[in-house]
């Protein structure tokens, strides 16, 4: 362990990282007990500093106490190599990207630590790595789908040796074939969020090339944020540049960010809306067809198709999966006489997310009891009928992050839940739809003819202020689309360098 050779074996680091425990008969002791004599630490600080960078780098691996840096620094700064706890350094000095790794180094417990150009470490399991290893053999060049069966791996897989390079990491395994798996620095760096040594909760990414590239962080909004940074993508800049416009990326960033987006300029034909929808994403067909229209009509099956004012909502609840984006251009729009835009039926929106954040911040007992809630949506359509169960609120992960919401209190059927539990849901419902209905999170805007407006269906919650018909000419044509499609053309743009 005197050397600073970046191949390393597990036999040996497992062997004299332990006797490094033992440098003085007073301090053999567990590594959770251990505490150096005042008159050992000159002794015990002489020894440490004299170690090679791996030998320390692999004494870090078993997690010392706080004592260890106190004896180290001596009441001065550690050498660099202590104080980022690496092994060697890149010795070429064009490396210096964030992604370009230091060192990796197995530890006793069978895990490999990698380490960046920048400090940041990562400890990944040895079973992990070789489930995940990216050559021909386990997983195929042309789909990028596994080959390789996870069941069928041992659960004493670890590694044998491992290579370090600033451009990735070679690791021998002990399978029975010997296999071989070499792993990316990009992509170590790109999956190394879950497995940060240190508590490390953030830290620079390369441009992720994968097909599992991470999406930035959607932000919820209140009225005020969304007006102050929402704005409208004219139609002539996402028709042109085709599947590589600029606007069309900014459309995806506006509608992943906020959950909405206003597209204006657009042509007002029969079926336009579903050209814009087939670069966003795919049509999802209901049993409204491919587009419906959102006009008052005679003896309308629909409340959409009156001039009454709809309640802010999500859409289609009662099916299987609710569509996951809705479009919505605008045809027509004018009256008589003069009117408000509030009489003219005027677009509501609200985030739904931010509804929920504030329910776990400010009453956590009732967002507990709409996320853990089955609420029965229903509705009979001509002949067909469709039921479905689900939460209001539903979350997902160890953090309970919101990935949707469904209300429509015009689709809810009669709730299903013990007598003692009635009256508190309903208090809980009643409180998020006080807060949905007040002026600081609804965001109202009239949509002129040619303006479209797209939104996750499973986020924003949407609805119309009352007009009357015989005054008010309104018609909107919509469409419905999957929220899958859309963040996959999203990470191609992301890929592309084309995100705002």
């Amino acid at each position: 362990l005197g050397t600073n050779s970046s191949v390393c074996s597990v036999k040996q680091v497992q062997s004299k990282t332990v006797s490094l425990w033992c440098l003085s008969k007073r301090t053999r002791r567990s590594a959770s007990s251990f505490t150096p004599q005042p008159s050992n630490r000159t002794l015990l600080r002489t020894q440490l500093l004299s170690l090679s960078p791996l030998a320390f780098t692999m004494l870090r691996s078993l997690r010392p106490l706080q004592a260890i840096g106190q004896v180290l620094s001596g009441g001065r700064s550690c050498p660099r190599h202590f104080a980022m706890a690496v092994a060697s350094r890149p010795s070429s000095k064009s490396v210096a990207s964030t992604s370009s790794l230091v060192q990796a180094l197995p530890t006793p417990d069978n895990m490999i630590r990698v380490v960046w150009e920048d400090r940041v470490a990562s400890q990944f399991h040895g079973i992990w790595l070789r489930d995940n290893c990216q050559c021909p053999k386990c997983l195929d060049p042309s789909t990028q789908q596994r080959l390789l069966d996870s069941s069928a791996l041992s659960l004493d897989t670890r590694p044998t040796e491992v290579k370090c390079q600033p451009d990735g990491v070679q690791v021998s395994w002990n399978d029975n074939d010997e296999h071989i798996s070499t792993f990316p620095a990009d992509w170590l760096r790109e999956h190394a969020a879950p497995f940060l040594v240190d508590g490390k909760k953030s830290f620079s990414f390369p441009v992720q090339r994968s097909r599992n590239l991470e999406l930035p962080p959607i932000e919820p909004w209140d009225k005020e944020e969304l007006t102050k940074k929402i704005s409208m993508v004219p139609y002539e800049e996402i028709i042109t540049g085709g599947e590589q416009s600029a606007g069309l990326g900014k459309l995806f960033h506006l509608l992943h960010r906020f959950g909405l987006a206003f597209i204006s300029g657009v042509p007002r034909e029969e079926g336009m809306v579903m050209n814009i929808a087939k670069k966003v994403a795919v049509l999802k067909e209901t049993s409204y067809g491919e587009k419906f229209d959102v006009v008052s009509v005679p003896s309308p099956a629909h409340l959409a198709n009156t001039g009454l004012a709809l309640d802010l909502h999500t859409d289609l609840n009662y099916r299987e999966k609710s569509p996951g984006l809705q479009f919505l251009l605008s045809l027509e729009l004018s009256s008589t006489t003069p009117l408000s835009a509030e009489e003219m039926g005027v677009s509501r929106f609200v985030d739904g997310v931010a509804i929920g954040e504030w329910l776990r911040r400010e009453r956590p007992g009732d967002f507990h009891l709409l996320s853990s809630t089955p609420v029965t949506f229903a509705i009979q359509v001509e002949e067909n009928s469709y039921v479905q169960k689900l939460p209001i609120f539903c979350i997902d992960g160890p953090d309970g992050e919101i990935k949707e919401i469904h209300l429509s209190n015009r689709t809810m059927a009669p709730l299903q839940m013990h007598p003692n539990s009635v009256l508190s849901f309903y208090a809980a419902y009643k409180a998020m739809n006080d807060k949905i209905r007040s002026e600081e999170y609804e965001y109202r805007v009239q949509l002129s003819p040619g303006d479209l407006v797209v939104f996750n269906n499973r986020r924003i919650l949407h609805g119309r202020g009352a007009y009357n018909p015989q005054a008010v000419q309104r018609r909107l044509q919509g469409c419905y689309g999957d929220h899958d499609e859309f963040l996959s053309k999203y990470r191609a743009h992301m890929r592309r360098g084309q995100h705002v």
